[in-house]
């Protein structure tokens, strides 16, 4: 049987925090520290997911404390607007937005039962749609 707490003591002496290799591996927040002093006991499912985190490809926990550092930099509030912005612009090179689709372009959505309705009146429905908008 793998000792699944020294697996995680080795990841926490190769810098990783707590909270950092809960989110990684997908266990439950705050369950680490019990696991390690010995106060809790393991899950089947969460052995899987050390099991797991054993063999697959680790990042490398500076950059992890990096990426966490830039996303709660982004997330201030003089921040967050810009970003949202830059990300919501549409790259001029695609051209995009030249060309927008008018409403009778658009295609509405594919009609549903209603309540009541008959099942022939209800196929009618749908084939119209169908013979209008898919071709």
């Amino acid at each position: 049987m793998k000792d699944f707490v020294q697996i995680l003591k080795d990841d926490l002496e190769k810098g990783y925090s707590k909270s950092d290799l809960e989110r990684l591996i997908g266990l439950p927040q705050n369950c680490l520290s019990g696991i390690i002093k010995g106060d809790k006991k393991l899950s089947r499912k969460s052995e899987i997911k050390i099991e797991q985190w054993e063999v697959s490809e680790k990042p490398n926990p500076l950059q992890v404390y990096f990426v966490k550092k830039k996303v709660a930099e982004n997330n201030l509030p003089e921040n967050k607007e810009s970003i949202l912005a830059e990300r919501n612009e549409l790259p001029k090179e695609k051209g995009i937005r030249n060309n927008p689709i008018s409403k009778s372009e658009a295609i509405p959505p594919m009609p549903i039962r209603e309540e009541g309705e008959d099942a022939f009146d209800f196929a009618a429905r749908k084939n119209e749609w169908k013979r209008v908008y898919q071709k």
